[in-house]
């Protein structure tokens, strides 16, 4: 039979960072710093990212960006 247990407050779930040296006043800045960081802001942050990254892939492979010769021919190139 489960044992009834009363909710924890905000302040029992923070995580215990006891593996992790820090001072009072860098545990309060590393809190109000997660605080800041919701689920959605996160989601958002990386499809920006993955979109950037495709971004630059797609162009790279297009050859619309990328490393040329001074002669203007592509790296790529077969060499005569």
């Amino acid at each position: 039979m489960a044992t009834a247990t009363k909710p924890k407050t905000d302040a029992e779930r923070v995580p215990d960072f006891t593996n992790i040296p820090m001072t009072d006043a860098e545990h309060r800045a590393f809190m109000e710093q997660d605080a800041k960081w919701s689920g959605p802001k996160l989601i958002i942050t990386a499809f920006i990212t993955l979109g950037f990254a495709f971004t630059v892939l797609y162009l790279s492979s297009a050859k619309i960006i990328g490393p040329t010769f001074h002669d203007g021919r592509p790296a790529a190139a077969a060499h005569d």
